[in-house]
């Protein structure tokens, strides 16, 4: 979602859904996620929107819902959402991530190795290369 939608999103939210809310609806946290439900699948979804040429999101959905793809059960849903970096493997067989310098297998000095790391985790526990794919380990290319 681009950062210009989700702005609309919370204008949308403030200006229908937060000034009809109650004292009941903000008596905790489980009420108002109640009401918010609510609100979107009694009112929003079924609202025409310019930037869907006046359809519904409902309507928007029944048409194109059959194309979203969804993981395999096995598929590790945070690994999805590592972020990369490209780093040169230096003589002294270490590379540096946001300051950190970190050591690598001596194999791959020289090397251009993608990391691997959960932005928001503390790094030296979140740090890995990429995997090869399976039968590609004769070379560090491309790691």
């Amino acid at each position: 979602m681009s950062k210009g939608k989700i702005e609309r999103w919370f204008k949308t939210v403030r200006a229908q859904l937060l000034t009809r809310l109650t004292e009941a609806d903000v008596a905790s946290l489980t009420a108002l996620n109640r009401r918010l439900a609510g609100w979107v699948e009694g009112e929003y979804h079924h609202s025409p929107h310019r930037g869907l040429e006046g359809a519904t999101p409902l309507e928007q959905w029944a048409r194109t819902g059959s194309g979203v793809r969804f993981p395999e059960p096995d598929v590790d849903l945070a690994d999805l959402f590592l972020t990369e970096a490209v780093r040169k493997v230096q003589k002294d067989r270490t590379v540096s991530l946001n300051g950190v310098v970190y050591e690598v297998d001596a194999a791959l000095v020289g090397e251009n190795v993608t990391l691997r790391f959960d932005p928001s985790a503390p790094a030296p526990s979140a740090l890995r290369l990429r995997e090869l794919p399976a039968g590609d380990d004769e070379t560090p290319e491309g790691r």
